[in-house]
C-alpha cells in the first residue's frame, strides 16, 4: 500500500491539491512536504461553500485524466480544506492506475470517486446539489447498492478510529 501511495503521489505531482514532493522513507512509509488546512471531516455541515465542491470534482476530474482513481473521496478525512480555501485529497493507499484495469470497469471506478464528491457536497455545502448531479448521485448510489462487498470485513467497523 506504501508503494501504491508513493507511485500515486508521483504521477500526480504537478496538480494543485496534492501533496507535493513525496519521497520513500523506508518499505514501511514515505513522506511529502506538509500541506496546511483541515480536514473536511472537522468542518461544520452546511458551511462550506459551492465553490469548493466544483473545484473539488474537477481535481477528481484531474486524476482520472492521469488514470487514477482515489476510491476514498467518501471519507471526509481525505479532504483537505487548504488555507486558501481550496481542496486537497489525501491517503491515496486506495487508489488504482486505471492502466491495470479492465477499461470496462473505468466508469463504474470514476463514478465512485464522484460519489465521494457529491456525498459530501450534499452533507457539508451551503447550497444544495443541483439536479443533474443530484440524479447522477442517486444512479451512482443505486449501483453501490449492488456492490457485493457491503460494509467492513469482520465487523471492524465499530473498532474504527472515527
Amino acid at each position: 500500500m506504501v508503494g501504491r501511495e508513493y507511485r500515486a503521489l508521483k504521477c500526480l505531482q504537478g496538480l494543485s491539491g496534492i501533496p507535493t514532493e513525496p519521497f520513500r522513507m523506508d518499505l514501511f512509509a514515505i513522506g511529502y512536504k506538509y500541506l496546511p488546512g483541515k480536514s473536511l471531516r472537522n468542518a461544520a455541515p452546511g458551511t462550506i461553500p459551492k465553490k469548493f465542491f466544483l473545484d473539488l470534482e474537477q481535481l477528481i476530474g484531474s486524476l482520472h485524466q492521469r488514470h487514477l482513481v482515489h476510491l476514498d473521496v467518501r471519507n471526509r478525512g481525505n479532504i483537505l480544506i487548504t488555507e486558501a480555501g481550496k481542496p486537497a485529497l489525501l491517503d491515496f493507499q486506495s487508489s488504482l492506475n486505471l492502466a491495470r484495469v479492465p477499461a470496462g470497469l473505468h466508469p463504474l471506478l470514476m463514478d465512485i470517486d464522484l460519489s465521494g464528491v457529491y456525498k459530501n457536497w450534499i452533507r457539508m455545502c451551503q447550497e444544495p446539489l443541483d439536479a443533474s448531479r443530484m440524479t447522477r448521485y442517486i444512479a451512482m448510489k443505486r449501483r453501490r447498492e449492488l456492490w457485493v462487498f457491503h460494509g467492513y470485513p469482520l465487523g471492524t467497523k465499530g473498532k474504527r478510529r472515527r
